[in-house]
C-alpha cells in the first residue's frame, strides 16, 4: 500500500469468482511487517475455517 502507514502490509485472498470470471476478494488483515503478513497467510492456508467460522445457536 502506498503512503506512510503504521501497518502497510495487507493480506487479501480470493473468495470466489462471479459469473463474468472476476475475482471476489476479501481482506484478512493489515500487518506491520512483511514477515507477519506472510505468517498470517500461511496460517490461513493451513486452516481456512479458523478465519470464517460459522456458529449456529
Amino acid at each position: 500500500m502506498s503512503g506512510n502507514r503504521r501497518k502497510p502490509f495487507m493480506v487479501r485472498i480470493t473468495k470466489e469468482y462471479d459469473d463474468e470470471g472476476r475475482q471476489k476478494r476479501e481482506v484478512l488483515g493489515y500487518y506491520e511487517t512483511r514477515k507477519k503478513a506472510l505468517e498470517a497467510l500461511t496460517s490461513y492456508n493451513e486452516n481456512p475455517l479458523r478465519y470464517f467460522c460459522v456458529t449456529y445457536l
